[in-house]
């Protein structure tokens, strides 16, 4: 929230007529968002944008493969990271410089914030990343046990792309970037725990075991590990 506030506070402070145009997008990041923006550009090279997207579950999964792919996350504890992230909302904030005002390279740095979403996760899924302890000896909570998983993530962001100007009012652009997490809250559920061929109370304890050590896992994983490339298209409407 503090980012907000002193990303906003930047319009407050400034003169009207510091703002030399205005633009909405629409584009898609991969793997991290479909996205609104509203873009000001102000009396020189610089603009500022801010934006609001949703991470879509088949965003996710290729972030899932990609993180997983390249190896910069094994592809269990990939799987894990999509399914705390798939429908986050994302607040996006950039500042940004153009080598030309309308035409040619650009580079920017923000801060991006994905709230509110989650999806199921299985206990193999659970296991296989984060809980190799619990396998050792799985007869005590059974594998059809039922958790969910969600995240809230704060990030810093920089991108590098390319803008050409179509006509008066449409733009293109394309960029690269790097998505590189700093804070984060995350929760599993226990949903539904079944037994194995211990008592309904062990099965219970070991659930709640698994998820607490999950949730302390994936928090380093965001802050120490996790690194996300992006690549992205934007289409602008100038006025």
């Amino acid at each position: 929230m503090k980012f907000l506030i002193l990303f906003l506070s930047m319009f407050s402070v400034t003169s009207v007529h510091a703002f030399e145009s205005w633009e909405l997008e629409a584009g898609v990041e991969v793997p991290l968002q479909i996205s609104g923006r509203a873009k000001t550009n102000f009396n020189s090279e610089f603009y500022a944008t801010a934006g609001l997207g949703l991470a879509m579950d088949f965003l996710m999964g290729v972030n899932s493969a990609l993180v997983g792919g390249v190896g910069i996350l094994g592809e269990n504890t990939a799987e894990v990271v999509e399914s705390a992230l798939s429908n986050s909302i994302v607040v996006d904030l950039r500042g940004g410089w153009n080598l030309h005002k309308y035409n040619g390279l650009y580079v920017e740095a923000g801060y991006m914030y994905m709230m509110g979403g989650g999806s199921e996760v299985t206990v193999d899924q659970l296991e296989n990343a984060f809980g190799s302890e619990y396998i050792n000896n799985p007869l005590l909570m059974s594998n059809a046990s039922e958790f969910t998983i969600g995240s809230d993530l704060h990030a810093l962001t920089f991108h590098a792309g390319y803008r050409w100007e179509i006509n008066e009012s449409w733009l293109f652009n394309v960029d690269v970037g790097i998505v590189k997490p700093f804070m984060s809250s995350t929760t599993v559920d226990v949903d539904r725990v079944y037994r194995g061929t211990g008592t309904d109370t062990q099965a219970t304890e070991v659930a709640n075991a698994l998820a607490s050590h999950a949730e302390s896992e994936i928090e380093d994983v965001y802050l120490s590990e996790l690194f996300i490339p992006t690549a992205s298209v934007w289409v602008s409407w100038l006025f």
